[in-house]
């Protein structure tokens, strides 16, 4: 097996296990999901029992939690006898505490909501796999771009060395070419001086043959 051959197939190991790698990835998030939303439904039934507990009856209404009745009650909470979930788009101020909490807590749902406080864990689990996507996202861009920058140094690479082996053999050609062309000179030189030799001898010898008939 040559070297292309062996890469060939490492290279298709390895998409099949990414490929692999990715499905258990998706089906964990939806397994994920779902314990979330069972949590979620078992903590609305725990906190029905509270006697202080008020659920709204809009189809479009969320679910609330008792406030509890201290004096070292957080500002973000409503001084009601309930706390209000946020709804619609998240603050920056609620985002900036979801990435701190993530780095506190890791994958803890639970952990995360409670610091954040005005979400719900359904809330706090759908923006976490929404930036986990615009970063993957994000990520593939920048891998693609630094791609193209990568070929393109390449090509710019390649171009300069052709350019320069084209400059070197122009330059040899031209060498080759002048030397060729100074053999030549010597040789039309050498070739004048062997006529001119040829003419002198020619004119003796008729110097000759002239005198001779003279006598």
């Amino acid at each position: 097996m040559n070297k292309k051959e062996y890469l060939k197939k490492k290279l298709s190991l390895i998409k099949s296990k990414l490929n692999r790698t990715r499905d258990l990835n998706q089906t964990l998030i939806e397994s994920y999901g779902e314990l979330i939303d069972q949590v979620v439904d078992i903590e609305r039934e725990i906190l029905k029992q509270a006697p202080n507990y008020q659920e709204s009856l809009s189809t479009t209404s969320t679910a609330t939690i008792p406030t509890p009745n201290t004096s070292t009650q957080p500002t973000t909470q409503l001084n009601t006898s309930q706390q209000q979930y946020n709804k619609g788009p998240w603050k920056k101020s609620e985002l900036d505490k979801l990435k701190i909490a993530r780095q506190k807590f890791g994958a803890n749902i639970d952990q995360i909501s409670k610091y954040v406080e005005t979400r719900n864990l359904r809330q706090c689990h759908s923006k976490i796999l929404l930036l986990d996507s615009e970063r993957e996202e994000k990520n593939k861009k920048e891998k693609k771009l630094l791609r193209k920058k990568i070929l393109k140094e390449k090509k710019k690479k390649k171009e300069e060395k052709l350019t320069r082996k084209r400059k070197m053999k122009e330059k040899y050609s031209n060498i080759d070419m002048n030397l060729e062309n100074q053999e030549i000179e010597k040789i039309q030189e050498k070739n004048k001086r062997k006529e001119k030799e040829k003419e002198k001898e020619n004119q003796k010898s008729k110097k000759k043959k002239k005198k001779k008939r003279k006598n």
